[in-house]
């Protein structure tokens, strides 16, 4: 990994006083840079999972362009580096990128309270809207198929039928029988975009817990980063995405106490329709579904796709992740329950 020849890269010429991991991403390497008295992050870019970085690069230089000066909730800001070039590129093949470090923010890994799960609804919301304006056509997909579920399972049954089904563990079962159990429903939100129910419009794509920064002083939201897949899509893939991390349980529930709030929050600032809420419980149930479907595929592929700190564990989130999705539809109804403050 050439971490310390891509942060010169970005440096403008100031020595690197520290290089540093920063967070837990399933796909990037990122890195906290000190250079001089300026600090940045630093990421390398997986190039088997997004094969066109500069589509990365030039969707967030167009939406920046449509952003307040000062937005309700702040983006990162792309770096420039030598000769104002936004991507390093290695002898190695890796590609490295890196923008500016907002230090007012922390992450949660975990939320606990009502409060901290509605300033999440209401800094999605603040994102949605921020981008509203942006010319859908504008922006081109950095992932392929991203967030359409029928892909992901048909991908699945691809794989499948070329692996012997001999394997004797329950979780494999479990998540071959999920899988076939609810193939219909996964469909649900990519027909009703197909028939108009739904607009494409531009979403954040991984809006999971960990990519919201919180102010260390305050339950209020002051940043959402990690913007690699901001590009066409459904809105409630965001809800969805954001429910399933907030609101998934390690056990495999569903709290939705933590769900109703987030929604409450969402609402206040960037109200759905009575249509669009009704499907909030699809969403809910379907994100968690098409993560579950997508690491027993890569599973099944040899973990070729999620970073792994041990064999099977992508199937154990396979499980953990389908299992939220069966617990979503004992809630269903308090979730398509239209909230408010």
């Amino acid at each position: 990994m050439q971490a310390l020849p891509a942060a010169r890269f970005f440096a403008h010429g100031a020595a690197i006083n520290t290089l540093e991991p920063l967070g837990q991403g399933l796909i990037n390497d990122t890195f906290k840079v000190i250079a001089g008295e300026d600090v940045f992050v630093l990421q390398r870019l997986n190039h088997h999972v997004f094969p066109e970085p500069v589509r990365i690069i030039d969707n967030w230089r167009c939406f920046s362009r449509y952003l307040p000066p000062k937005p309700a909730l702040q983006l990162p800001e792309l770096r420039a580096g030598i000769q104002g070039a936004w991507l390093y590129h290695t002898p190695q093949g890796e590609v490295w990128r890196a923008m500016n470090y907002i230090d007012a923010g922390q992450t949660l890994t975990t939320i606990q309270h009502a409060e901290h799960a509605s300033a999440l609804g209401r800094a999605l919301a603040h994102f949605h809207r921020l981008l509203a304006d942006v010319p859908v056509e504008r922006l081109k997909p950095t992932l392929a198929n991203f967030h359409q579920t029928p892909v992901y399972v048909a991908a699945y049954e691809a794989l499948a039928a070329t692996v012997p089904a001999a394997s004797t563990d329950w979780r494999v079962a479990f998540c071959h029988d999920c899988i076939a159990r609810k193939k219909t429903f996964a469909k649900t939100l990519e027909n009703a975009r197909n028939s108009g129910v739904l607009a494409t419009k531009i979403m954040h794509g991984d809006p999971k817990v960990d990519n919201f920064l919180f102010d260390r002083h305050s339950v209020k939201v002051i940043a959402m980063v990690d913007l690699d897949t901001v590009g066409p899509g459904l809105w409630h893939y965001d809800i969805g995405d954001c429910l399933r991390s907030l609101a998934g349980q390690d056990d495999g529930d569903f709290n939705i106490a933590l769900a109703q709030a987030f929604l409450t929050g969402y609402q206040a600032i960037n109200a759905l329709t009575d249509t669009e809420q009704a499907l909030v419980p699809v969403a809910a149930e379907l994100i968690p579904f098409e993560l579950g479907v997508r690491f027993f595929t890569d599973y099944l592929a040899g973990n070729r796709y999620f970073k792994i700190t041990y064999p099977e564990q992508n199937l154990d989130r396979a499980v953990q992740q389908l299992n939220i999705s069966d617990a979503v539809p004992r809630h269903g109804a308090a979730l398509g329950q239209r909230t408010r403050d």
